[in-house]
Order: structure tokens, then C-alpha cells, then sequence
């Protein structure tokens, strides 16, 4: 049984997935993605964990004001 905290990760790499060449390219955008897919009340601290989480599972790089996407 995985953690709720993988669950969260899951669905927001699936998210991102699902939105194809229509996923945020630009940090700010993706990180109102990332916070839309966490939902209401989540926190920039929530958010910028959850992004962390994503650079470090592969799903996501960001550079400067770039976000890049792994081709898994």
C-alpha cells in the first residue's frame, strides 16, 4: 500500500501526462498547475515540496524559468 503523499505524486505526474503539449512550459504557470492538482487551500511550501518531488522522481526539470518535461 503506497502513502497518500505517493498517491499525490501519481496523479499529478498522470496530470501532467494527460495535458500533453498543452502542459506549462514556464515556472509559473506549472507551478498554478501543480497547486490546481494538489487542489484549494494547498500552500506555495506544498506546492514547491510537491515540485521537488517531481525533479527528484525524473517527471520534471525546471531551469530558470523553464519547465522541461522527462519523455518517460
Amino acid at each position: 500500500m503506497s502513502s497518500p503523499e505517493a498517491k499525490t505524486l501519481t496523479r499529478i505526474q498522470k496530470g501532467l501526462v494527460k495535458m500533453g503539449s498543452k502542459a506549462p512550459t514556464k515556472l509559473k504557470p506549472f507551478l498554478r498547475r501543480v497547486g490546481a492538482l494538489l487542489g484549494k487551500g494547498s500552500t506555495a511550501e506544498q506546492i514547491d515540496a510537491m515540485v521537488a518531488k517531481l525533479e527528484k522522481a525524473g517527471a520534471v526539470r525546471v531551469a530558470g524559468d523553464a519547465v522541461l518535461y522527462s519523455s518517460k
